[in-house]
């Protein structure tokens, strides 16, 4: 009887810690802002980095900008939807 507790009790362990949606590694993104597509709300950074930011309006092309950010994927890849920005430090102003 206690082997099949101790199997259930891992199993609803080993479910409960893959449905958790935590933050995942944090990483750092800095560079100058080169463009801002109001329409989808995105920041370029250095022409090459894509950043969905809601807070875009606070920003302006050319200054220079380091965002705190982190994925809320498992899978190594970049896509600005599953990219989340945890902050925004504005380095300078043109």
């Amino acid at each position: 009887m206690n082997k099949y507790l101790l199997a259930i009790l891992i199993c609803i362990s080993i479910v409960m810690s893959g449905c958790s949606h935590s933050e995942g590694e944090e990483f750092i993104l800095s560079g100058k802002i080169t463009s801002i597509d109001e329409k989808k709300g995105h920041v370029y950074i250095d022409e090459v980095s894509e950043i969905e930011y809601k807070d875009y309006k606070k920003l302006q092309v050319g200054q220079s900008v380091k965002f705190t950010l982190y994925s809320i994927s498992n899978d190594d890849v970049w896509d600005p939807k599953l990219i989340k920005v945890k902050s925004v430090e504005i380095l300078n102003t043109p």
